[in-house]
C-alpha cells in the first residue's frame, strides 16, 4: 500500500496534501513522528522492591532534548525527574525511531537503572498505585513535557513505597530540538 499523501511547495512553504490536493493538518508532535524524528524508551519491572527505584536517564547530546514521560504503578510510588547529577553503574537502554521506516538515529545516550548523585529535582510527586480501568487524576502533555539543554542529564525515577514489591513501567517519547 502506497502512502495517499504527499508534499506540495506553496510560497516556499511545505504542505501535507491527499492526492486530490486537499490539504492534511497534523499538530506538530505528529508531523514529527512521521518525519522520523521522535525516538521512544521503557524500562518495566515485573516486581520491583519495596524501597526499590526504577530510572531511566536521557544524556543529551549537542541537541536539546524535548521530552515527555509517561509512568504506570501496581503501587504507592514517588515519582521524581531530575536535572544534572551523576550516574553510576547504570545499564544502555534502546530507544527506537517512533517511524519505523526510518532509521535516522538520535544524538542522545539513553540509560537505565543505577544511582543518581546531586542534580536538581523539576518534579517530585506521589503517584497513587492501583489497576483497573480508571485513570489516577488528570493530565496533559503539558504536564508532563520538558524541553532540556544540550548536554545535560535528565533522569526519571520511580520509587516504590507501598510497602511490598509492585509492577512499575517509565517511559519517554522524545526529540532533540536543533533550531
Amino acid at each position: 500500500m502506497t502512502n495517499p499523501d504527499r508534499m506540495v511547495q506553496i510560497a516556499g512553504e511545505m504542505f501535507r496534501v491527499e492526492e486530490d490536493g486537499a490539504w492534511i493538518a497534523l499538530d506538530l508532535a505528529h508531523e514529527r513522528i512521521h518525519l522520523g524524528h521522535v525516538y521512544t524508551a521503557s524500562v518495566y519491572n515485573a516486581s520491583l522492591a519495596n524501597n526499590g527505584t526504577a530510572s531511566l536517564h536521557i544524556v543529551a547530546g549537542t541537541v536539546e532534548p524535548h521530552f515527555t514521560y509517561q509512568v504506570a504503578a501496581g503501587g504507592n510510588c514517588v515519582l521524581s525527574v531530575y536535572e544534572g547529577g551523576t550516574l553510576a553503574g547504570t545499564a544502555a537502554l534502546a530507544a527506537y525511531n517512533r517511524n519505523r521506516d526510518v532509521a535516522t538515529a538520535h544524538k542522545a545516550t539513553l540509560v537505565q537503572g543505577g544511582t543518581i548523585t546531586g542534580g536538581t529535582a523539576l518534579i517530585t510527586a506521589y503517584v497513587p498505585g492501583g489497576s483497573g480501568g480508571t485513570k489516577q487524576g488528570g493530565a496533559s502533555r503539558a504536564d508532563n513535557e520538558f524541553v532540556g539543554q544540550a548536554g545535560q542529564v535528565y533522569s526519571i525515577a520511580l520509587v516504590n513505597i507501598s510497602g511490598g514489591a509492585a509492577a512499575v513501567s517509565l517511559g519517554v517519547d522524545f526529540y532533540e530540538v536543533s533550531e
